[in-house]
């Protein structure tokens, strides 16, 4: 799915012509006049990692939300049985903002891959949701891990590891947010 997305959104005729360069066009001392080089535009680097990374991570809406079902009937089971666990508890009440990040991710990969006019903000807006989500998650975690029993702390160390990741992922999101708006920029002065 990842590279799929990467491939239909990754249109080349979105970034149009940029300068490279200049060169003369007439022979002569006298009679050269410089003279623009343009050539076929590329999103850049971070752009395409970002978009990519984004495609990979969103696409976890899919097992996210049959993981959201059944996290949600083991959690009333376990109730139903007078168990209770704080990080089941906490696991399943992130997961409909996890689902929202997902679709922000996917939504902002295609807008940054696509270069519509929106792209920056989706993915300033995707980093927020992603961050915020994943810091809570974070903090959560940490304090079921606290009171919970020895397989729940592996528990919350493996999803743990997994929003440390996502919080760098959204960093990363902010960056690009941030080359993109510089390229705007720059094609803009060029013209």
């Amino acid at each position: 799915l990842p590279v799929t997305l990467y491939v239909v959104a990754g249109s080349r005729k979105n970034w149009g012509l940029i300068r490279d360069g200049r060169t003369t066009q007439a022979p002569g001392t006298y009679r050269a006049t410089p003279r623009a080089v343009w050539v076929e535009g590329s999103a850049p680097i971070v752009l395409r990692v970002a978009a990519f990374s984004s495609f990979l991570l969103g696409q976890m809406i899919i097992p996210g939300g049959f993981a959201a079902i059944i996290g949600f009937i083991a959690l009333v089971a376990s109730l139903a049985e007078g168990k209770w666990s704080l990080t089941l508890f906490v696991v399943t009440l992130s997961a409909p903002t996890g689902l929202i990040v997902a679709g922000r991710l996917l939504s902002a990969g295609i807008a940054l891959l696509g270069r519509q006019y929106v792209a920056a903000e989706r993915a300033r807006t995707a980093a927020s949701w992603e961050i915020w989500h994943n810091v809570v998650l974070l903090a959560a975690l940490c304090l079921s891990a606290l009171v919970g029993t020895r397989d729940e702390r592996v528990f919350c160390a493996m999803i743990g590891a997994v929003t440390v990741l996502a919080i760098g992922h959204g960093v990363l999101l902010q960056r690009a947010a941030a080359a993109l708006t510089a390229f705007d920029l720059a094609e803009r002065e060029l013209v």
